[in-house]
């Protein structure tokens, strides 16, 4: 698991959740003006008829666990914009399973999750070596398609339907071989904007 994490390239910062973020965290989860992100990111029925005491004591025993480990927080200019996070899929094909939500729509589009997505991707190769890593998402979420394309992610397979609700998913996924082929690998090993390393395109998406 991960402790104490903390990585900064270009505006983006990747950090371990703290205590003092927890009320944050519940804003961007559960109130209205952040109603886009769950949509766009299936998350059902986000209340759950949930309170904030009976939400921060959960977290609070999450925390003391250290069962938030595989989440890091996305920053940008001090604020809280999203989160990453992984599971493994499977230790036997030693396949990894990554996610990424950003809360707010006006960050999307201009580089923040493309950025912050391949900040994790080599983050989790390097630090927790699986072999593959995953991403999977609606087959209608094309902005999140496009987001993983960029990193060098390949669909696997056609669409598949969901076992909840019916709706169909595609499956992303790249190996450690062939991330280390990209412009994108090794960029967690720096906390600064290191354009030696970066390769010609440079860090920054903004499509």
């Amino acid at each position: 698991m991960l402790h104490h994490v903390r990585m900064t390239v270009a505006e983006i910062v990747l950090r371990s959740i703290e205590q003092r973020d927890l009320s944050v965290l519940f804003q961007r989860f559960f109130a209205d003006e952040y109603a886009t992100w769950r949509d766009s990111d299936e998350v059902k029925d986000p209340s759950a008829k949930i309170t904030f005491e009976e939400y921060m004591e959960r977290m609070q025993s999450h925390l003391d666990r250290q069962s938030l480990d595989r989440w890091l927080l996305i920053e940008v200019g001090g604020t809280i914009i999203g989160i990453v996070l992984y599971d493994w899929e499977s230790r036997v094909t030693q396949t990894i399973e990554v996610g990424i939500a950003i809360f707010e729509p006006k960050k999307w589009n201009n580089g923040c999750g493309t950025n912050a997505l391949a900040l994790w991707v080599d983050f989790i190769f390097r630090r927790v070596s699986p072999m593959t890593i995953c991403l999977t998402t609606k087959s209608a979420n094309h902005r999140m398609i496009r987001c993983a394309q960029k990193l060098g992610l390949e669909k696997d397979g056609d669409p598949y339907p969901d076992h909840i609700n019916g709706e169909n998913r595609v499956r992303m996924t790249i190996s450690f071989d062939d991330w280390i082929k990209t412009s994108w690998s090794g960029i967690s090993s720096t906390n600064i904007m290191d354009k030696s390393c970066l390769g010609s395109h440079g860090l920054i998406w903004k499509a």
